[in-house]
């Protein structure tokens, strides 16, 4: 296995000295064709000349009337990518995640009539897929002006949810059921992971809680309200949303929870509204009126904005 590992790294280093080779080889290519006197170099002296394994990275649009563009022809590396083996296909009809990049970087290469080059994303069954994409301007002798578009991807790919996972402030726990071996009711819950924020929202370390049964813990979780709200996600199918109520160094806090089933696995979330319930009982709670006030009413007054800023409610003793 160690052997693998480093014979992969001279082959990683060497698809990145290609990729930023490829985006050097094409903008020289395009500086050199570009003569005195020229806006835009002509398309044949880039696109018909010796391109080798870079024509499979790229795609040729024409411009037509009204900046409506077309992908005229494309290379393998760029048909996998688009899903399509057509040509002449209209770029609003290839997919949305990679039109909304290629039409931005097309015309900012076209105000500039200069190459331009940018960073796309994209997301294939939940992972994310970087790609550098180079556009050149070129004259068209023939007709309406063309873009050359390259693409290739950048670096690894990296898993969404987990990035979420891993860096949202909302907490994020992923349980089991556990259920009887005879009747198959859910009996308990097993936590399988919670990320970083889910255990500073429960003020327990994550090492104390991950594999554990509710049943086995002495905090919010464990309590029969909770467990009765889990179970009830599992039978109905159904978003269950309510409110925990937790002790920390500091004082108490109030988590918001919303929970979700597939299957026997159970997704809940957990948010603070401490502040928010603080405000909304601040907001809601009456004047009260003490006995050493020497005035025979007290007034609470909530502002008002316009002219009618002065209402009261009043209560007389």
């Amino acid at each position: 296995m160690p052997a693998t590992s480093v014979s992969l790294q001279p082959r990683r280093r060497k698809l990145a000295a290609n990729l930023f080779g490829d985006l050097e080889v094409l903008r020289r290519k395009w500086s050199a064709a570009l003569k005195p006197g020229q806006a835009l170099p002509p398309f044949e002296e880039i696109m018909l000349g010796s391109l080798g394994r870079l024509a499979d990275h790229i795609m040729l649009l024409q411009v037509r009337t009204g900046d409506a563009m077309v992908m005229m022809r494309a290379g393998h590396y760029v048909r996998r990518w688009l899903g399509t083996d057509a040509n002449d296909v209209p770029l609003e009809q290839l997919p949305a995640d990679c039109v909304t990049a290629l039409r931005h970087l097309t015309t900012a290469a076209r105000t500039s009539s200069a190459p331009a080059s940018s960073t796309a994303y994209r997301v294939r069954d939940g992972a994310v897929e970087t790609y550098d994409v180079l556009a050149l301007p070129l004259a068209n002798r023939w007709g309406a002006p063309l873009v050359a578009l390259y693409v290739c991807e950048r670096g690894s790919r990296f898993d969404l949810v987990d990035s979420i996972y891993r860096s949202t402030d909302e907490g994020m726990i992923a349980l089991a059921a556990l259920r009887h071996p005879n009747s198959g009711t859910p009996v308990d819950f097993q936590i399988l992971d919670l990320n970083e924020s889910a255990a500073r929202l429960l003020a327990t370390p994550a090492v104390d809680l991950r594999w554990r049964k509710l049943g086995d813990l002495a905090n919010a979780l464990s309590g029969a309200e909770t467990v009765a709200r889990l179970r009830s996600t599992l039978s109905t199918g159904r978003r269950e949303k309510f409110e925990l109520r937790v002790e920390t160094s500091s004082g108490s806090a109030i988590l918001r929870v919303g929970a979700t089933a597939t299957g026997d696995l159970v997704c809940a979330t957990l948010s603070d509204v401490t502040e928010i319930k603080r405000s909304e009982e601040s907001t809601t709670r009456p004047c009260s009126t003490t006995a050493s006030v020497a005035t025979s009413s007290s007034a609470c007054v909530t502002p008002i904005s316009g002219p009618r800023a002065n209402i009261s409610s009043t209560w007389t003793r």
